[in-house]
């Protein structure tokens, strides 16, 4: 009887597997040319932003992303060591009036089990500084996938970022500069984040 039960269980089993085997793949090849062109798009943009990403501030999509941007961080307790300061139009940003190109580059996705994040290298004049951003990683007792808001990733950019300001001579202004950069090293990672972190969790 139990072997008979066993049996069953396992047919069932693998008749969901099938299942849910097939549905995952014609996810796959939705997803699949969505991706390909989103890729190709994001291919045109990088030169633009490895020549000077400020050539971002100006657009909509972005201003949109900094008021958004600002909603969420002056509301975190994430970044209550460095409350924002930046305006919410980048059009008066202090980037605008700096007479170097900042240029962003390099960027590379990291894609582990379970920890995504991303990498981007930044120059500006003589400083150039590569950072490590967190996307997700696993929750201290293991058992989920902890997502990271913007809120967050901005912090750990302030933590990272050592910019030289000597020769941009902003002289109190420099926490501002840095906070733009920072902002602005967001925004790039948030539109070229193709693939989402897979979702999972530990049943007790």
């Amino acid at each position: 009887m139990q072997v008979q039960c066993d049996a069953v269980v396992d047919e069932q089993l693998m008749e969901l597997y099938s299942r849910i085997a097939q549905q995952i793949m014609q996810i796959r090849q939705i997803e699949a040319p969505y991706l390909e062109q989103r890729s190709q798009l994001l291919e045109q943009i990088r030169p633009y932003l490895e020549d000077d990403a400020r050539s971002v501030l100006p657009l909509p999509e972005f201003q949109l992303f900094v008021e958004q941007f600002l909603a969420t961080c002056n509301s975190s307790l994430k970044v209550a060591d460095h409350p924002p300061i930046i305006s919410v139009n980048p059009s008066t940003w202090l980037l605008n009036h700096i007479p170097f190109p900042l240029q962003l580059s390099h960027y590379r996705s990291i894609q582990q089990p379970r920890f995504y994040a991303f990498q981007l290298t930044a120059r500006l004049e003589t400083w150039q500084q590569t950072f490590a951003v967190t996307i997700a990683r696993p929750t201290a007792d293991g058992s989920e996938l902890d997502f990271f808001g913007v809120d967050r990733q901005w912090a750990e950019i302030l933590a990272q970022i050592r910019l030289d300001t000597a020769s941009l001579h902003v002289f109190e202004q420099e926490a501002r500069l840095v906070q733009e950069v920072g902002c602005l090293i967001c925004f790039v990672g948030s539109i070229f984040e193709l693939i989402s972190p897979t979702v999972w969790f530990t049943f007790p």
